[in-house]
C-alpha cells in the first residue's frame, strides 16, 4: 500500500512538495465542479487536499468517484468554508498525515460562510491511514457549519 518516500513526507513534521492536489482552485474563485464516476490514482504529497482543494463558497458535486492509493497532508477533499455533495464515493488504500476523506474547515472570522459537506448513498471505505487525528474526516473551526451522514451504509 504505501510509496516508500511518500510515507516518509507524510510523517515529516514540515509541508514537502506542492501548495495544492491534483484540483487547485484559488481562494476567491467562485463556481461549480461536477465529478461523474472518475477514477483518482496516486495523487501524492501536497500540503491540502490530494485530490481536491476548494475554498470559500466553491462547490464540489462528486456522484460515483474512486479514491485509490493516494496520499495528502491534509485529505484527499480539502474543504475551506466550501459546500461538497459526494455520492456513492470508494476510498481505497489512500493515506494523510490528517483525515484520509476529508478535511473541512469551518473558519474562525466570524463570517458565515455556508461551509457544508453532505456524503450519501453508501459511502465505501476500503482501508487507508492517517497520522494525526481526523482518522477518516476532521472537522475544525468556530464558524457554523454542517457535516451529513445519510447513507444507506458505510461499507
Amino acid at each position: 500500500m504505501l510509496f516508500g518516500k511518500v510515507y516518509d513526507n507524510l510523517k515529516a513534521s514540515t509541508p514537502v512538495g506542492m501548495i495544492g492536489g491534483l484540483f487547485f482552485f484559488e481562494p476567491g474563485v467562485k463556481g461549480k465542479v461536477k465529478s461523474i464516476t472518475n477514477d483518482f490514482k496516486k495523487c501524492y504529497n501536497t500540503n491540502h487536499g490530494a485530490v481536491w482543494n476548494l475554498p470559500r463558497d466553491y462547490v464540489l458535486d462528486d456522484s460515483g468517484s474512486v479514491y485509490t492509493g493516494n496520499a495528502g497532508l491534509a485529505g484527499m477533499i480539502y474543504c475551506d468554508q466550501c459546500i461538497v455533495v459526494q455520492k456513492k464515493a470508494t476510498y481505497d488504500c489512500n493515506m494523510a498525515k490528517q483525515a484520509t476523506i476529508l478535511y473541512m474547515l469551518t473558519g474562525n472570522d466570524g463570517i458565515n460562510a455556508a461551509t457544508s459537506v453532505t456524503i450519501s448513498d453508501a459511502l465505501m471505505i476500503k482501508g487507508g491511514r492517517s497520522f494525526l487525528p481526523g482518522g477518516g474526516i476532521y472537522v475544525g473551526g468556530s464558524n457554523p457549519g454542517a457535516l451529513i451522514m445519510n447513507n444507506d451504509g458505510v461499507i
